[in-house]
């Protein structure tokens, strides 16, 4: 078992030093930061900070609650600032408790696209059938894969991945609406066996069914820093 772990490990580590070899510094720093690709819109603040993000606002109510005990201690009026500062901590609170009760549709983009990731990793056919549209389209700009229609890909998963020794991970997810029932999003996604390196943004096409569930239309490998040329 320690000989099959140093020898992975050794393997691992040999391809990352060939790649790295082969990169340009500018293209190392994108690897390495994530950069490389342009951002997907962030949603209006609005939404983002009361539904998405709340702990920025929980922090201000908090810290609003604070100053406001320390001001009116100071002009001796210390229970009214105890009355704004429990007010503050109310809507804190209440922000948190709206959070958790409200999931926006990107939040539900970026969820559905995680376990894409995880079905096509464990080559779960059947959870990846259901989410594929019948006309979705795979375009990658590598050997394995190339351009793909619903068959291919459920097909080269079965081929390839089905006993493959596959770790995936999603370092950064992000996710836009474009229309009432049409959404993208744009993953980050590294992917490792023991002899294989792959860093790369991956698009995601997404079109809401009648049903309400979300269905993958196209899928799209990006420029991926790792990549040689």
């Amino acid at each position: 078992m320690l000989e099959h772990l140093l020898q992975t490990g050794a393997v691992t580590l040999a391809r990352a030093a060939e790649l790295v070899a082969g990169l340009q510094p500018e293209r190392l720093l994108a690897a390495l930061t994530g950069r490389g690709v342009a951002p997907l819109p962030k949603p209006p603040a609005l939404e983002r900070y009361l539904f998405e993000q709340p702990l920025p606002t929980m922090v201000v109510l908090s810290a609003g609650a604070v100053v406001a005990i320390v001001v009116f201690h100071r002009r001796a009026q210390l229970r009214r600032g105890l009355l704004i500062a429990g007010a503050c901590l109310a809507l804190a609170a209440g922000a948190y408790a709206l959070a958790q009760a409200v999931v926006t549709e990107r939040e539900i983009l970026q969820r559905e696209s995680v376990e894409l990731v995880r079905h096509v990793t464990r080559a779960d056919l059947p959870r990846l059938e259901r989410v594929l549209h019948p006309d979705v389209t795979l375009v990658a700009n590598t050997r394995a894969w190339g351009e793909l229609d619903r068959r291919g890909i459920l097909g080269r998963v079965n081929g390839l991945l089905k006993t493959a020794d596959l770790r995936a991970g999603v370092l950064e997810n992000q996710a836009v609406l474009d229309g009432p029932n049409v959404g993208r999003t744009q993953l980050r996604v590294r992917v490792q066996d023991p002899n294989y390196i792959d860093l790369a943004w991956w698009r995601i096409d997404w079109r809401r069914e009648p049903n309400g569930y979300w269905r993958v239309v196209r899928i799209e490998r990006l420029a991926a820093p790792l990549d040689r040329g």
